[in-house]
């Protein structure tokens, strides 16, 4: 069973979610549970040496505010409920990942 929390900010964050490693690690992620965002996974760029990432593709990205981005697409594993799941991530100057409503069909 997935466990989170509401923040004094009112935001929906997961506990035990973690991004495999180049090291044969499992890194721990501070992640927002992210009502407006589509199936794709958000990494914070400062785990993007650290986390095992393979460039998958260039992607449009429509932004809150409707402009539209080009930005690079990557596969990675995460580690949610204890179950390893391959998933598209992109990067975020976010200090918190976010994960889409999607991937919790």
């Amino acid at each position: 069973m997935m466990m989170g929390y509401i923040n004094e900010s009112l935001e929906p964050l997961l506990e035990d979610i973690f991004i495999e490693g180049t090291e044969d690690n499992w890194i721990a992620l501070r992640t927002i549970l992210d009502t407006g965002f589509n199936g794709e996974f958000c990494l914070p760029k400062y785990h993007a040496e650290t986390a095992q990432l393979d460039f998958l593709s260039e992607v449009e990205a429509e932004l809150a505010d409707g402009r539209v981005i080009i930005e690079n697409a990557y596969l990675g594993t995460i580690l949610v409920n204890n179950q390893p799941l391959v998933v598209e991530i992109t990067l975020t100057d976010s200090e918190t990942a976010a994960m889409g409503m999607l991937m919790l069909l």
